[in-house]
């Protein structure tokens, strides 16, 4: 098994024997269900070995890592 390693900018999701990111997923998202029922993306699809692959986590970009330079280069505030 390939060694994964996370980061402050970086996190691994998949479990040891079932993952679901599939080819092309690439930059799509990752999101969870709040406790207010509200979704929030906290992560973006980076990339992964082999299609689905047991005890090959996908790598995700964490969206709050980034949320100061998001917001500086839409203007806006963030959630």
């Amino acid at each position: 098994m390939r060694k994964y390693t996370q980061s402050d900018h970086i996190t691994l999701q998949g479990l040891p024997t079932v993952n679901v990111r599939e080819q092309g997923d690439s930059g799509g998202p990752m999101v969870v269900q709040l406790c207010d029922r509200r979704w929030a993306q906290i992560g973006i699809t980076s990339y992964g070995v082999g299609c689905a692959q047991p005890d090959n986590p996908g790598v995700y970009a964490k969206v709050p890592f980034f949320l100061d330079w998001i917001s500086s280069k839409t203007g806006g505030t963030v959630c």
